[in-house]
């Protein structure tokens, strides 16, 4: 009987990265070339990118939000 090793994190960690980077690529592709946002303005597909979520990122968001 032979025993089966754990991944190691790296690896599964790299798995997962690429199974969101792809529903990201397959999520972009779904977008209408056009999205009217909350005050009317059209937001072409080609400006809006699918990116993980960073530190940076967050830091971003708060800012944002607290901006109004």
């Amino acid at each position: 009987m032979t025993t089966q090793r754990k991944p190691i994190y790296i690896q599964v960690k790299s798995r997962y990265e690429d199974l969101r980077q792809v529903a990201r690529e397959i999520t972009h592709e779904r977008l209408a070339s056009v999205i009217p946002n909350k005050r009317g303005t059209a937001v072409l597909k080609s400006d809006i990118s699918l990116d993980g979520l960073t530190l940076n990122c967050q830091k971003e968001l708060r800012k944002w939000e607290k901006s109004g």
